[in-house]
């Protein structure tokens, strides 16, 4: 399982291997545009890279969490009418308006989908 600790420190480690290939060796040197955006691609790529091996799961078991995922295709199985960007902002909303007490319910979600886009 990776950690987010494991994630800080592969971070540090491709900062330092960076820094020794291309950072200046004097403070009058500049690091050259080419590498800056080397760097800024090459963190996102490795970033993007660690977040997907995440077990979400896991991470909340760690954290002594729980939580329910919903996801848009939960809102196209109740709205089979509502495309990609509209099913995200049922949820959206959704998220911001479910009370502790009746929870994040189809109700609330067939609720809250009806409201932002009444079926015809």
């Amino acid at each position: 399982m990776t950690t987010e600790n494991d994630l800080l420190l592969r971070a540090q480690e491709l900062i330092y291997a960076f820094e020794e290939q291309y950072m200046p060796k004097s403070k009058n040197d500049d690091l050259g545009s080419d590498a800056r955006a080397w760097l800024i691609d090459y963190e996102s790529q490795t970033i993007q890279k660690n977040l997907s091996e995440i077990d979400i799961y896991d991470l909340l078991e760690s954290r002594r969490q729980v939580a329910s995922i919903w996801s848009i295709e939960d809102v196209q199985d109740r709205r089979p009418d509502l495309d990609k960007n509209q099913s995200w902002q049922v949820l959206q909303k959704c998220r911001q308006s479910h009370d502790a007490n009746h929870g994040f319910t189809w109700d609330l979600l067939d609720l809250v989908a009806e409201e932002l886009y009444p079926e015809q």
